[in-house]
């Protein structure tokens, strides 16, 4: 008798190997097996499929199990003491008014300076007498927020490849999401699987919604992340923060990036390299990630070997 299991061909493949045994009529064995896996995603586990042989090797039935037996491997949670995040915005109608007139709408609030600040908001008289950048708030602007993109394209590398990329691209995106929530900045989670999904988040009691959603996620091939962005971008009245998490850049992504740092979002792209694993450059990406900061945005360059939380952190 021979039993293969699901996972021999997958990240399992050195913990689910074939069994060969022989086994008395009635008689039954019992298999425990301890699994490691240091790689978030959703696993199909169990029996495959079991070839039964008798002792001459003349006849050979083969039994073939329709359903697997799965586990999901939750992704870690890099806590991070900072991101790069704009903490306000000024609306639109502000923006207007703030062209011509430097000083539109109702003193708020006086505080350091932040990166990201506008030099229209220095209180330069209070700066002088601090000898340190004070900066003026006012009513008029919108309070700190992040939309998150993520890209669930999947490469064309192997199994055990992909699923290193993506668990690294899953423990970026959610590490940031959970700083934003638990600073108390709003975020919009949008990724696309077979429709579009949009999850707001306000508060840290929100997190483990998007955890859950993230835990479950699969990726594909079926769409471009430019598409999504497109539309976003395009249509959204209030300028944010906009965070994208991809290993997949290319010049229509470029674009899309390039039109939102033009439009005002404070965009920031968090990229997977796969360097390290396929052992080349591609000069297509190079070229785009020497060019992001050209067009007013920021990006974040992730090797599979670096830790998350000092790359971000930066």
């Amino acid at each position: 008798m021979s039993i293969t299991f699901f996972g021999a061909e997958s990240i399992f493949a050195k913990q689910f190997e074939t069994r060969n045994l022989s086994l008395p009529p009635l008689d039954k064995k019992t298999f425990t097996f301890n699994l490691s896996c240091k790689y978030s995603g959703n696993y199909e586990i169990g029996v495959d499929k079991i070839e039964i042989e008798d002792f001459l090797g003349i006849l050979k039935l083969t039994y073939k199990v329709p359903f697997p037996l799965s586990i999901t491997v939750y992704p870690r949670v890099i806590i991070l003491d900072r991101f790069r995040l704009k903490t306000d915005f000024v609306s639109e109608s502000y923006s207007v008014l703030n062209s011509k007139y430097e000083d539109i709408g109702a003193l708020q609030d006086i505080r350091k300076y932040e990166y990201g600040d506008s030099l229209k908001k220095v209180h330069w008289k209070l700066t002088a007498k601090l000898n340190e950048i004070m900066i003026r708030k006012f009513q008029s602007a919108t309070e700190a927020s992040a939309i998150v993109l993520l890209d669930l394209k999947k490469n064309n590398y192997s199994f055990e490849q992909n699923t290193i990329i993506e668990d690294m691209l899953i423990e970026s995106t959610i590490s940031v999401i959970h700083y934003c929530l638990y600073s108390w900045i709003p975020v919009n989670f949008i990724y696309y699987t077979n429709k579009i999904t949009d999850i707001r988040a306000n508060t840290p009691f929100e997190f483990q919604n998007i955890y859950n959603n993230l835990a479950e996620i699969r990726f594909s091939d079926s769409y471009e992340l430019s598409e999504i962005l497109d539309v976003y971008i395009k249509n959204s009245i209030v300028k944010t923060n906009l965070l994208i998490f991809t290993s997949n850049l290319n010049y229509d992504l470029y674009n899309n990036i390039y039109y939102a740092a033009f439009s005002g979002f404070n965009t920031i792209v968090v990229y997977i390299s796969p360097e390290d694993l396929i052992g080349r450059t591609d000069e297509e990406t190079e070229n785009i990630l020497l060019n992001i900061p050209k067009i007013g945005a920021y990006f974040y360059r992730l090797n599979i070997n670096d830790e998350i939380k000092p790359v971000l952190e930066r």
